[in-house]
């Protein structure tokens, strides 16, 4: 939806039924996220009074054939388009054969918007889909999706130097997904959340689109191989400022090997943006309610139901971190100089990368953490990383009585010995990088009672 109504509005748009047949072809491609795309040869319009039907045939089907969208448009006094309606087929095959496809049935429909081609107002897109299912089938594994419902709806604004602005909101409920080779399932009750993405270049969103479509249609081992490169250098310069809050309800999995659980709500808040050529972004994680069945009931109690995580970047110029990404990217990266890389990147004055809190509780404990990325002495990155504990002796408490626990009081000894006590807790600051990791000051691995 992002791409589709960027697209559309950077079209030469006149008030006539060209300008409306290259229109829907760009927002028809965009919407599937190039796995359709439509052919040279022209839809076929007719119009009866102020109302334009149009057929848009498409390519990238394998079933049904001759597959066409269908829309009706109608032209407003200020030269936009109003676009009544908009619909594909309700079931079809995407991909190029058996063994490398997706079908899907959409059970309703209801897709509308406006679009203003001088971006002198503001354009819109909005799609309420319900009863979808998916089957997808590659490299030799099956996979199945279900959802209930899909809701979409975005405004697109005109923004300084040529570019856009975009606003919008999605929403979601009880998707579930189905595996097999092996055998995994995945649910989620709901989900809801929004987007801003400010000052979004139309040129390159094109680009982006082109190298997805390109990967859809490669053989898998060649899109490992060249799709994060070819993905990176089609997003370069993309936007300016990116805001996404996500909200997920009632997740359940099964991964398969005794890996199934249930994760209560997760929140997702990503902001960033690259003003200046510096980039500075934020990343906000909070999970509630999470279990485990494979855990056993004694444990339970131990595992951590909340879970709050704050990431950062700050002042980190966007060509050496392109171009860091880029190193990574490339078959056989050079690990050592990966590191001196990133140690130049880390050294640049007002640079700043660190997990600057995670938060979790876990029986009686209470952890804190936090960690900074580093350049060190010899040139390779690192980090410091700070740990709190509260509530260590009442765990050991429990834990000694509990006949099922006390496999981890050597553990707990082992953490215990290594800490620096404070306060109502224990603390552990650990270095990593430079040379050997070292736990409050003592290179680990070295016997604590040569260095009391």
């Amino acid at each position: 939806m992002t791409l589709a109504l960027t697209l559309t509005a950077s079209s030469a748009w006149a008030q006539d039924t060209d300008s409306l047949r290259t229109g829907l072809s760009e927002m028809l491609s965009v919407l599937t996220l190039g796995a359709v795309s439509v052919p040279a040869s022209s839809p076929r319009v007719t119009q009866t009074g102020n109302d334009f039907h149009i057929q848009v045939p498409l390519s990238g089907f394998s079933a049904p054939p001759g597959a066409v969208a269908e829309a009706v448009a109608r032209p407003e006094a200020n030269g936009a388009w109003t676009i009544a309606a908009l619909s594909f087929p309700t079931e079809g095959a995407i991909g190029p054969g058996i063994d490398q496809s997706v079908s899907y049935t959409i059970g309703q429909q209801t897709i509308r918007g406006r679009l203003d081609p001088t971006l002198a107002t503001t354009s819109n897109l909005s799609a309420d889909l319900g009863t979808i299912t998916l089957q997808s089938v590659a490299g030799g594994r099956d996979n199945q999706q279900t959802l209930e419902r899909l809701t979409l709806d975005g405004n697109l604004s005109a923004a300084p130097g040529g570019r856009v602005d975009l606003l919008g909101r999605a929403s979601a409920a009880n998707w579930h997904a189905m595996a097999s080779d092996p055998a995994a399932y995945t649910s989620v009750r709901h989900l809801d959340g929004h987007f801003a993405l400010t000052g979004l270049d139309q040129a390159q969103a094109a680009r982006l689109l082109v190298a997805a479509r390109s990967l859809s249609s490669m053989p898998k081992a060649r899109a490992q191989h060249e799709g994060p490169r070819a993905l990176l250098e089609a997003a370069n310069g993309l936007l300016t400022h990116i805001d996404v809050d996500q909200t997920v309800d009632g997740v359940k999995f099964d991964l398969g090997h005794g890996s199934a659980g249930a994760l209560g709500r997760m929140k997702v808040h990503l902001k960033g943006g690259a003003e200046d050529h510096l980039v500075n972004a934020t990343a906000d994680i909070a999970a509630d309610e999470a279990s485990w069945a494979s855990v056993s009931s004694d444990m339970a109690g131990f595992m951590p139901h909340h879970v709050t995580a704050r990431s950062v970047l700050a002042g980190l110029p966007v060509g050496p971190l392109m171009a860091l990404l880029r190193a990574a990217a490339a078959p056989n990266a050079d690990q050592a100089a990966l590191q001196r890389q990133a140690a130049a990147l880390l050294n640049t004055p007002g640079a700043r990368a660190a997990i600057e809190s995670l938060n979790f509780d876990a029986g009686p404990v209470h952890v804190r953490g936090s960690a900074k990325f580093l350049p060190r002495p010899n040139g390779d990155a690192g980090a410091d990383i700070h740990i709190s504990a509260s509530g260590v002796d009442a765990l050991m408490a429990q834990v000694q009585g509990n006949a099922t626990l006390r496999g981890i009081i050597p553990f707990l000894f082992i953490a215990q010995g290594l800490a620096r006590p404070g306060g109502d807790g224990l603390s552990w600051d650990i270095a990593i990088g430079g040379g050997p990791l070292t736990i409050n000051g003592t290179a680990f691995g070295q016997p604590l009672g040569k260095t009391r």
